[in-house]
Formats: C-alpha cells, structure tokens, sequence
C-alpha cells in the first residue's frame, strides 16, 4: 500500500446515465485492476490491467469508471471505438457461446413472442373464413362479455386471488420445510429416496388426479365414507373444497417445488456450519442462522416470479379434479375454468384472448409493483 495514496468515490458511467450504486476505489499505484460487472456488453466477467488516467478504460472499450463530479457522457477510447463497434466486436469474440445459446433463444422466440401477435384478437370479431388479421375489429366488446355478469366476475376475480394466495403461502412454507428436513436426513441414501418419491406425483396428470380423488370422495364407494362410516356428498358440499384442492394442489407440486430450494442448500459452505457447531449453536439455531437466510433471496426471487400469475389458475386442477359441477362453483370457479367452460359453449375465441390480455396486464402490474418493493427494501433480492 502506497503512503498517502488518495481514496476517490468513482461510479459507473453507461451510455450516459449515472448509476446509484457509488463503489470506492482506492488507487495505491498507477496499474488497477478493474473487473467489468456482469451484465454489461456480452454479460462476461473479465479483468484487465489499465492504467490510471481521467477516465478508467474497462474491458469493454465503451465502459467506464470516472470520478463522480466528472460530467455524465459516454466516453470512447482512443482508437474512437464505440458502442457498436465494441458490442459487435465482442458478439464474435464469444460466438461459441452465442451458438450454444441460440437454440434455447429460437424456441423461447417463437414460442412464447410470436404467438403475442394472437393478441389482437382479443380486439376483434373473430371469423374463421378471414382469420385472425382480416376479420372485423370489435373494440372492447370481448372485455364486456367479460364482466357481463359482474358478480360471477368478482365471485371468480376473488377466488382466483385468494387461491393464489393460499397456495402460494402454504406450497412456500411446505418447500422449503421440505428441503430442509431432506437436507439434514443423516441417511443420504434415504434422503434420496424419499426425494424421489416426492416428485412422482408432478408427472401425473390431472386426467387421472380426478379419478383419485373421486375414489377417496365418492358418496356410495368413497374411501373416506366407507373407512369413517360417513355419509357426506362431497361434491355437493361447496364449503369442503377449499380445503380439499389445497391438499391436491400439495400433493401434487410440493416434492419438486422443492428441488430448487435442495440445490441452494447443498451450495452452502459447511465450514459455516461447523463454525456454528463449535460456538455451541443446535440444530435448530443452525437452521435459523445459516440455513433460512441462503434461503431467502431464492424464496424472493420464486415469489416475485409467481407474483406474475396471480390471475392465473391450473386449469386442470379447478376444471377437471371438480369435473366442472356447479353446485361448487361459488369456492371452485376461477377465471381460467370459467373460460374453458366458455369455449366449450361458444366458438367466440376473442373472449378467451381477451380474458389473456387481461391477467398478462394485471400480472405484469402487480410483478413490477412487487420488484419495485423489493428493491426498495433489500436491493440485491430484486429481479431488475
């Protein structure tokens, strides 16, 4: 360390903006090592030694950490290389990458971006012989046939968000619960086992969910009648449903719900751990200490991306596992069963596109609402 060497406050400087996140760099000689931020052009970390000068020249060639009262501006090195050139530049330099890339990007394209363009039939009066594009605009007719009846429209609206939130709190809990027991289990071969065994039941389909559950609730031949002595119609019972499609719904996606959450926890350094044993910490201090907070930017990040489907539903499981019956609609009748039920009835395809529209909308809202509170509050925990 150089005597006397002055500490500056330098940030970063992207194609003129400022970022909020000042780092301090201490300069005790003329050569600094610089590490580009991922992210930047290409997303590489990479290093390079540069010497000190007005402006520290990164990786990049475009990007650039300068003292703070310096003036906000894109600098070019001196070649005059820019933007363009550089991110061309590197594109060909990691060309490998790109190639092993690209598959993943063309299906992710035309899967999910190019069927956006359906979007304007939630616009327009669909017609077969003229086809998406030809037939007739409608305005927003397809958004009144939405909310025609406006309190099946907040009966559904309002168990839609309630199963998302009982869903969401307890598959959460039960995750990462899960995890957790698998990861402390002393016998790994048995930890495995039951893993596997856990994740069995994502791989069967709500077709055949249906049956087995109607085994179990069927009034005459039900397993739960016959083994209790009971005599209750359960699928003329609208207030036991709740519960019965929260135990489904855990049944079936708690196991490999809980795999991302085993993946961090085998990250975990174990000297951590062992540190915590010699303090005199038990396991369970152990668990509330070390283990939870690795926990915790997953668990953010997994809640932020379901923050998204809030108006969406497993149509699977509030169509077929309830087989549709009326008589339980007022707990069961979410917006993606009604819609299906709606196509069955009704060739109008603009209708579905629309209701589409309209949760895409809302979960977009309340997905950007949710980051935007999360970066206020923990920043290193935000999607963006």
């Amino acid at each position: 360390m150089t005597k006397g060497a002055k500490a500056e406050k330098y940030e970063y400087v992207f194609g003129g903006d400022r970022s909020k996140n000042h780092r301090s760099l201490r300069f005790f000689s003329p050569v600094v090592v610089v590490p580009v931020p991922a992210g930047c052009i290409g997303g590489f970390p990479v290093f390079r030694q540069i010497k000190k000068s007005g402006g520290v020249r990164l990786a990049s060639d475009c990007n650039w950490l300068r003292p703070s009262n310096n003036k906000l501006g894109m600098i070019f090195d001196s070649k005059g290389d820019g933007t363009v050139k550089a991110f061309f530049g590197n594109l060909w330099k990691h060309r490998a990458h790109i190639v092993m890339a690209l598959p993943g990007f063309l299906i992710l394209f035309f899967i999910m971006y190019v069927p956006m363009a359906g979007l304007v039939m939630a616009f327009k009066k669909f017609d077969y012989q003229l086809g998406i594009f030809a037939s007739p605009w409608c305005g927003l007719d397809n958004f009144q046939f939405l909310i025609q009846s406006w309190k099946t429209f907040v009966n559904m609206t309002k168990n839609t968000v309630l199963y998302y939130l009982l869903f969401t709190v307890v598959g959460t809990f039960l995750n990462v619960a899960l995890a957790i027991m698998i990861d402390q289990m002393r016998l790994k071969k048995a930890a495995k086992t039951m893993q596997t065994l856990m994740i069995i039941p994502v791989f069967i389909s709500y077709a055949a969910v249906q049956f087995i559950v109607y085994a179990f609730l069927a009034k005459d031949t039900g397993l739960i009648n016959n083994a209790l002595g009971l005599n209750v119609s359960f699928y003329s019972k609208a207030a036991y449903w709740p519960w019965i499609l929260l135990i489904v719904k855990i049944w079936k996606d708690t196991g490999y719900g809980s795999v991302l959450y085993m993946s961090v926890l085998a990250g975990i350094d174990t000297s951590l751990y062992e540190a915590a044993e010699i303090d005199g910490a038990n396991k369970w201090q152990q668990i509330r200490h070390i283990t939870i907070p690795s926990l915790v930017p997953m668990i953010t990040v997994m809640l932020l991306l379901s923050v998204g489907n809030v108006m969406r539903s497993d149509t699977g499981l509030f169509y077929q596992v309830t087989r549709n019956n009326g008589i339980l609609y007022s707990t069961t009748q979410v917006i993606d069963s009604y819609v299906l039920g709606q196509i069955f009835k009704s060739s109008n395809f603009g209708f579905p596109a629309a209701t589409s529209f309209f949760q895409s909308v809302i979960g977009l809202l309340l997905m950007l609402f949710a980051n935007w509170m999360v970066r206020k509050i923990e920043p290193e925990n935000a999607l963006f």
